[in-house]
């Protein structure tokens, strides 16, 4: 005979952490966030950001999944 199977299993804790994890990485989640001119166009406050918070383009495009050329366009101005 065929089990039955609960239609909701309870949550498992490990996906519960690297869902976490995913959310933040690292020590740049806990840092205070950077001190940014308003009258700079928003090309330049991204670019400031990621250069105060430590990061580079491949590394921001890898946590965000935007390729490299985009966000280099987008701090450049570029549309």
């Amino acid at each position: 005979m065929l089990n039955q199977t609960p239609n909701n299993p309870p949550s498992e804790p490990d996906a519960v952490d690297a869902r976490a994890q995913r959310r933040a990485p690292g020590a740049v989640a806990s840092a205070s966030p950077p001190s940014l001119d308003p009258a700079w166009r928003a090309g330049r406050k991204l670019a400031e950001a990621r250069k105060q918070l430590g990061l580079s383009l491949d590394e921001v495009a890898e946590r965000i999944r935007v390729r490299r050329e985009f966000l280099e366009a987008l701090e450049d101005m570029n549309i």
